[in-house]
């Protein structure tokens, strides 16, 4: 199966992809420093915009049969982190997908976004209806939380999958200590943060509080990981090392359990699910943006997996 990613950023989807069998055709991404990552790490990238208005050229497609397109447009115009101006934000990476599939036409779309974008609207985009006829015969939705499937932090996504079959979304591998007590008999427990901690890294930033009060922390994955890494843990004495809304990043989690400020770029590509050595280009800054933004390679391989089984089927 042959695969075009669009919005690739550093490669996470790819790199899952790969590890499920599919071959790369093309990784579209508008940011250059992103798309040395891809080359680097053997990936077919193309530094392209993706849908009109932007300081690159337009990708446009060359032909041919394309098995499978993955899309992760910008979360922004949806994210909790921003103003979720949605379509009205000029951001929104939906129309300029949904142009690429219909000149495309590849036989599988799977499309992946933050909690809070509109995926049933964009799979009545893909679909049929009683008045017109879609692009695809079967299309669904689904929110899935990659610790499920053995990642080390929370990856809350929604994804939508549309083809010409029926598809069946992958179980999950893991369960957390509140799932029903079938479900943790019959699955592996999460995989807990301290996996990715790097052992004797000393501790950057010592608080009061709760900060390095909770260990048993260190064997539950961490908050779901942010672009805002680099910056370290909002805990601090301005605030009384609290957290409006709770802990919401790796560096908060870290603080909880070991009272370290930061967890620092290895860390965090470990928490996300890329392999030790991988080749993030720029600066630390742009290391921590890329990866913060990268899809979880576990569960892009889980998706494409289900793919090839419907293929099969």
């Amino acid at each position: 199966m042959n695969a075009i990613t669009l919005f690739a950023g550093a490669g996470g989807a790819d790199l899952g992809m790969r590890r499920a069998g599919v071959h790369h055709l093309a990784c579209v991404e508008g940011w250059a420093t992103a798309c040395e990552t891809l080359k680097a790490a053997g990936f077919p990238a193309v530094n392209a915009w993706i849908g009109e208005g932007g300081a690159l050229p337009a990708w446009q497609w060359q032909g041919g049969t394309v098995d499978l397109l993955w899309g992760s447009p910008p979360c922004q115009p949806y994210s909790a982190a921003g103003k979720r101006l949605g379509a009205d934000d000029p951001r929104d990476g939906w129309p300029a997908t949904l142009e690429a599939i219909r000149t495309v036409r590849p036989r599988w779309v799977i499309v992946e976004n933050v909690g809070g974008a509109p995926v049933e609207n964009w799979a009545a985009d893909l679909g049929g209806s009683m008045f017109r006829a879609g692009l695809y015969a079967h299309v669904s939705t689904r929110t899935l939380d990659a610790a499920d499937w053995g990642l080390p932090s929370h990856r809350v996504r929604q994804f939508l999958v549309a083809g010409p079959k029926p598809y069946r979304w992958p179980e999950p591998t893991h369960a957390g200590p509140d799932a029903p007590v079938g479900a943790r008999v019959r699955l592996l427990p999460w995989v807990g943060m301290e996996t990715c901690l790097i052992p004797g890294k000393p501790q950057e930033y010592l608080g009061r509080g709760r900060g390095g009060s909770e260990p048993w922390r260190l064997a539950l994955p961490s908050a779901g990981l942010l672009t805002r890494e680099v910056k370290g843990t909002r805990a601090s004495a301005a605030n009384g090392y609290t957290f409006t809304g709770g802990p919401d990043g790796a560096a908060d989690s870290i603080f909880l359990a070991l009272g370290r400020r930061r967890a620092d770029a290895a860390e965090c590509a470990a928490l996300v699910g890329f392999p030790v050595g991988y080749p993030f280009a720029g600066n630390i800054g742009d290391r921590y943006r890329q990866i913060g933004n990268a899809v979880a390679p576990v569960m892009a391989e889980a998706l494409a997996r289900g793919i090839l089984e419907a293929e099969c089927a």
